[in-house]
């Protein structure tokens, strides 16, 4: 049996104890989860953030459904999220919205009318024929 330091034994100890302190805390033990969740590659999404961005989603889908028929750009939309009384968590509203709105593209619950090309040539949107009630034409 190898020789154990009894000292070496009692600093884990003291650090462990340490350790307890620090994540009997709940806000510091959901940031370090959230931290080592990043460090080993996982996504550090937490429930909170997961149902704020939902309800971001939701949010950008009512404003899409408002135009009706009609096409609109993400900048549209920027405009009517904010002349509703919303406000952007996100640095970039033009990112934020942009992400929803493909998001709401792959679930088939908007579509892309028309790709404008960048710059001042914006890509148009409408609400997806299915999600409207309308019958799609073919």
């Amino acid at each position: 049996m190898p020789n154990i330091e009894l000292s070496d034994i009692d600093a884990q100890i003291a650090k462990l104890q340490e350790l307890r302190k620090i994540v009997a805390d709940p806000q510091i033990a959901a940031l370090l989860n959230q931290v080592l969740a990043s460090k080993n590659g996982a996504p550090a999404v937490t429930e909170g953030k997961a149902n704020r961005k939902g309800s971001f989603i939701a949010k950008i889908e009512e404003i899409c459904r408002a135009f009706g028929s009609q096409t609109f750009t993400i900048q549209n939309v920027i405009e009517a999220y904010l002349a509703k009384g919303y406000t952007f968590k996100a640095q970039n509203q033009s990112v934020a919205t942009y992400t929803a709105m493909k998001r709401l593209v792959k679930a088939k619950r908007l579509e892309l009318d028309h790709k404008g090309g960048g710059g001042s040539n914006p890509d148009y949107y409408r609400v997806s024929a299915r999600v409207s009630g309308k019958e799609s034409e073919t």
